[in-house]
C-alpha cells in the first residue's frame, strides 16, 4: 500500500510538473495554454484526476495540442491509398519537400502512397533521396507546405518534458528527455539461424545449418535446418566465420541475396533466397523481456550520428513526426522506436543539415536537367 502512495505521488509530481512548467525557462503556463479552462494544482493532486488521466490524459495532452496548433501544418502523414499511416514526415521547404524515416518507405511501393497535407487534402508523394547515415528521406509532395519552424535542441535536458504527435490525425502523447544526447552505434544485422562448419563433408566449400530461429528473416524465407549457405551477396563461403563477416557489412533491415543448398529425399538442389537482416539481441531465444513486452519496434534503430532519447509511447509509424517542447519548440524528428521506453529523435540542428545538403543536391540535379534556376530557400 505505502508503494503504490509513493506511486501515485511520484506521478502526480509528474503531471503537475508537466502543467506548470516550461522547458528550460521557468515560463508558467497560464489558463490561455489550456484549452478553455484552468487547471487547478488542487484538482492535479487529488484523487479526482482520473488515473488515465494522470498518465498521457487529455488534461496534460491539451497542453500541448495547444501550444503545437500552429505548427500542425507542417506534419505531413504519408499513408497507403487505403489510409493506414506509414510514416509521419515535416515540411522542411515550401515548394513541397518534405523529410521521414527513410526505412519505412524502402519496401513500399511509393506510388501507392499519399501525402495528407493539412488544409489541402490527399496528393500525391515522390521519393527524391535517402541518407543511410542517419536513416532519412527527402520526400516531394504535390502541394505547397508551411515549413517548420525549427528551435536549439541544445536547450534541452534530461527530465525536459517533451510531446509528439501519434498517429494521422494530429493526437499528441506526453513524455520527457530520458538520457543525454548521444551517437548510436551502427549494428550489423544477423539472418538469425546457428551455423557449424561441414565436418562430414570437409572437401567441399559452405557453411551447415544447424537450427533456425523462429520469427527470423531466414524463417521467413523458408531457410531449414541441414541447409547449406553456399554464397552471401555473390561471394561465395568456407566456413561460419565467412558468413558472419559478410552479414556484418549490412544494416539491419536489409535485404540480402542468399544461395543455399537443399536436400530434399536424397535429391540436391541450389536455390537463392532473399533474407531481411534483424537484430541479433530480437532473435529467438535471446530477445529479452523488455523487449518481448515492448510491442511493435521500429526496423532500424542503431547507427545515428546523434540522438536525443525520450520515453514519449509511439509507435514506428508516428517516426518523422515533430519532438516538441512544452513551449511548442521543435526541436527534433522521431527517428526509431526501440522499445516500451526508449524512442530516438534527430537533434533538429541534423534534421536541418541533412535536408539542406539532399535538397541542394536535387535542386542542382533539376537545374542540370532542365537548365533552369529552380531554387528553395525556406532552409
Amino acid at each position: 500500500m505505502r508503494v503504490e502512495m509513493v506511486k501515485r505521488r511520484f506521478v502526480w509530481f509528474l503531471l503537475l510538473t508537466a502543467t506548470l512548467c516550461a522547458t528550460g525557462h521557468g515560463q508558467e503556463v497560464s489558463d490561455e495554454t489550456l484549452p478553455g479552462k484552468r487547471i487547478e494544482p488542487d484538482a492535479l493532486s487529488g484523487e479526482s484526476l482520473h488515473q488515465v488521466e494522470r498518465l498521457n490524459g487529455s488534461v496534460v495532452t491539451s497542453v500541448f495540442a495547444r501550444v503545437t496548433a500552429d505548427r500542425s501544418q507542417s506534419i505531413v502523414p504519408i499513408v497507403t491509398t487505403n489510409g493506414k499511416l506509414v510514416v509521419l514526415s515535416v515540411a522542411v521547404a515550401s515548394n513541397g519537400y518534405v523529410v521521414s524515416k527513410a526505412s519505412e518507405l524502402e519496401e513500399m511501393e511509393i506510388d501507392r502512397l499519399i501525402a495528407r497535407v493539412p488544409s489541402h487534402g490527399p496528393v500525391a508523394v515522390k521519393m527524391v533521396q535517402m541518407q543511410k547515415k542517419n536513416d532519412l528521406a527527402l520526400l516531394k509532395v504535390d502541394a505547397q507546405v508551411v515549413p517548420i519552424e525549427w528551435a536549439a535542441s541544445t536547450t534541452l535536458k534530461t527530465g525536459f518534458i517533451v510531446g509528439a504527435q501519434s498517429n494521422a490525425s494530429g493526437a499528441m502523447r506526453v513524455g520527457i528527455v530520458s538520457a543525454a544526447p548521444r551517437p548510436i552505434e551502427r549494428e550489423g544485422g544477423v539472418i538469425g539461424v546457428l551455423l557449424e562448419q561441414r565436418i562430414a563433408e570437409p572437401d567441399k566449400s559452405g557453411a551447415l545449418v544447424t537450427h533456425v530461429f523462429e520469427g527470423s528473416g531466414a524463417a521467413a524465407s523458408d531457410m531449414k535446418s541441414g541447409d547449406v549457405i553456399l554464397s552471401v551477396a555473390g561471394r561465395k563461403v568456407d566456413s561460419p566465420q565467412a558468413v558472419t563477416e559478410m552479414l556484418s557489412a549490412f544494416d539491419v533491415g536489409e535485404s540480402v541475396a542468399i544461395v543455399l543448398e537443399h536436400r530434399i529425399g536424397g535429391k540436391i538442389t541450389e536455390t537463392t533466397v532473399e533474407v531481411t537482416l534483424g537484430y541479433r539481441r530480437s532473435v529467438g531465444d535471446r530477445q529479452d523481456r523488455n523487449q518481448v513486452l515492448s510491442g511493435a519496434s521500429s526496423n532500424r534503430r542503431a547507427g545515428f550520428e546523434n540522438v536525443i532519447q525520450h520515453d514519449i509511447p509511439v509507435g514506428p509509424e508516428a517516426m518523422g513526426g515533430v519532438l516538441f517542447t512544452l513551449e511548442g519548440k521543435a526541436v527534433g524528428m522521431n527517428i526509431a522506436r526501440r522499445d516500451r521506453v526508449t524512442t530516438y529523435a534527430l537533434p533538429s540542428e541534423v534534421v536541418q543539415r541533412v535536408a539542406r545538403d539532399m535538397i541542394a543536391v536535387e535542386l542542382g540535379a533539376a537545374k542540370a536537367r532542365a537548365g533552369g534556376d529552380e531554387q528553395s530557400d525556406d532552409l
